[in-house]
């Protein structure tokens, strides 16, 4: 799979408090961090439209699970506005298990440097201002590595035969993004590749990232409670948690039997996006088992006649967690994704048999 991560925090409210939108990162990330340090970090208003992520400290932290692809080649791509003059540091990091394998850098002047063997670039960051930052990194050690810097769409620098590896070891398996400065900053938008598999295994430019929600029932086969509609039961709006409160059994769907399927229709995607290419769809499922035993789920795409599973995932635990199906093309065509294929498109659950 060459679509590594993908997230454009709109699914929390950008009215979440600090504590609501760590709790509900914490449900998507390996790690995170808002409160450890002050000031704190919070959901805010994102770019366009939908949520962003204020760190206000260079120890807050969002630490994604492990992304190691058979691959030591990646791709990132993130919105970034800066709030104020940055401190020197070192917002990303690759790691291998826990130490640091390559890190992008920035310094106080608004420069940019990706390191173990790039040279400063002076960027001229300006605050206030939104850039889309993409790299690529081939993480290698010795005269093995290569790199190339964009900033909203231009290479503004790049490199072969150069160490881009702290460690003696190649490639990585995890990537944290940290707080840029002590005066603040706003991510959005974030995007990470390999170079494996031939859809998104490169540069996507600079992406934006909405969310979509359950509008209507294509096909029931559960059971619901809490609702008349089925997807009125898993259709809540953005995510403004209150701690482990934020999926509760107020409403929800249910069942235990093989072969069981819910497909929904979704809201369509805005104008703005209308004859634009579509890098992936993402389904999000929020699920729980309730009985002791392990179930399996099938989370489900219907595009025309072609169905598929985006995703099957082994159930067992027993409160709510989030589970998350990348599809880069569509089944009705096997390319990537039209905006009028998306709107087309069904999505549900299954259970596994």
């Amino acid at each position: 799979m060459s679509q590594l991560w993908l997230d454009g925090f709109d699914w929390i409210d950008p009215a979440a408090s600090t504590n609501e939108a760590s709790w509900a990162l914490g449900q998507r990330y390996q790690g995170r961090s808002l409160t450890s340090s002050p000031p704190d970090g919070y959901a805010t208003q994102g770019r366009a439209r939908g949520t962003g992520i204020y760190f206000g400290h260079t120890t807050q932290y969002l630490r994604f699970p492990a992304l190691y692809s058979g691959s030591n080649h990646v791709y990132m791509g993130f919105a970034l506005k800066l709030l104020g003059t940055p401190s020197t540091c070192t917002p990303v990091r690759y790691y291998t298990i826990n130490d640091t394998q390559f890190e992008l850098q920035l310094t106080a002047a608004g420069g940019l440097r990706l390191l173990n063997g790039m040279p400063l670039y002076d960027a001229g960051l300006q605050a206030g201002r939104w850039y889309y930052i993409e790299f690529y990194v081939l993480a290698r050690g010795g005269a093995n590595g290569a790199y190339e810097l964009r900033i909203n769409g231009e290479t503004v620098a790049e490199g072969v035969g150069v160490d881009m590896a702290y460690q003696s070891w190649d490639g990585y398996t995890s990537l944290a993004m940290l707080g840029w400065s002590n005066s603040g900053c706003i991510i959005d938008d974030v995007y990470i590749c390999s170079d494996q598999g031939s859809e998104n295994n490169g540069f996507l430019g600079d992406v934006k990232i909405p969310v979509l929600w359950p509008v209507g029932d294509h096909s029931v086969g559960w059971g619901v409670a809490g609702a008349i509609q089925h997807y009125d039961a898993i259709s809540d709006g953005p995510v403004r948690p209150a701690d482990a409160a934020v999926w509760t059994n107020a409403d929800y769907l249910h069942s235990d039997t093989p072969t069981d399927r819910d497909l929904f229709t979704y809201e369509s995607l805005p104008s703005e996006y209308s004859g634009a290419t579509i890098q992936a769809v993402q389904v999000a499922t929020v699920t729980r088992v309730t009985n002791p035993q392990a179930l399996t789920l099938d989370v489900k795409c219907l595009s025309d006649a072609s169905e598929v599973d985006v995703l099957t995932e082994k159930l067992m635990w027993d409160e709510y967690g989030l589970i998350l199906g990348t599809l880069a093309t569509d089944p009705a065509t096997g390319l990537l994704w039209t905006s009028g294929g998306v709107n087309a498109a069904k999505f549900g659950i299954e259970v596994g048999s």
